[in-house]
């Protein structure tokens, strides 16, 4: 009864531990996966880590070159700012120039009329001083003429 009651322990006993050892055996599979697990996580998490890292450095890149894109806006706006105000003074002054120049050639013009009336005007005097001169030779040998004519008038006469 005792070897009976052994017997059973015993099958109990190695039951048990059996029971022990697969129970074991599955909580170490358990733990082995839970190990990989924790593994794969902490990898997981360090990847993110240096992607969140890498993230970060590639927004304070991104801010950095943001504040030059600013910069080189305002730069921009001023240029075209002083680009705007040259081609306004350009515009001014070319206005100007060509108003000179307008008044210039007026000028000229005027110049130039009063220069040929002046010369027209002298023209016409020696002209005047040649027909003056002239007429009084022509009114010279006109007297002559009549005087001729009269003398010839006056001999025809006498003769007949």
């Amino acid at each position: 009864m005792y070897a009976d009651e052994n017997t059973r322990l015993n099958d109990v006993i190695t039951s048990k531990t059996n029971e022990y050892e697969s129970k074991m055996d599955d909580l170490q599979t358990m733990l082995a996966d839970k190990d990989k697990l924790n593994k794969a996580l902490t990898d997981s998490c360090n990847e993110l880590k240096i992607k969140a890292e890498d993230m970060k450095k590639a927004v304070e890149q991104a801010v950095a070159l943001q504040s030059d894109l600013d910069k080189l806006q305002k730069e921009y706006d001023k240029l075209v700012h002083e680009q705007t105000e040259l081609e306004k003074q350009l515009q001014q002054e070319q206005t100007a120039h060509e108003k000179v120049l307008e008044q210039q050639r007026e000028q000229s013009q005027i110049a130039l009329d009063k220069a040929v009336l002046e010369v027209e005007r002298k023209y016409q005097e020696q002209l005047q001083k040649l027909k003056e001169k002239h007429q009084a030779e022509i009114d010279k040998y006109q007297q002559k003429y009549l005087t001729l004519l009269e003398q010839l008038s006056s001999h025809t006469d006498t003769e007949e």
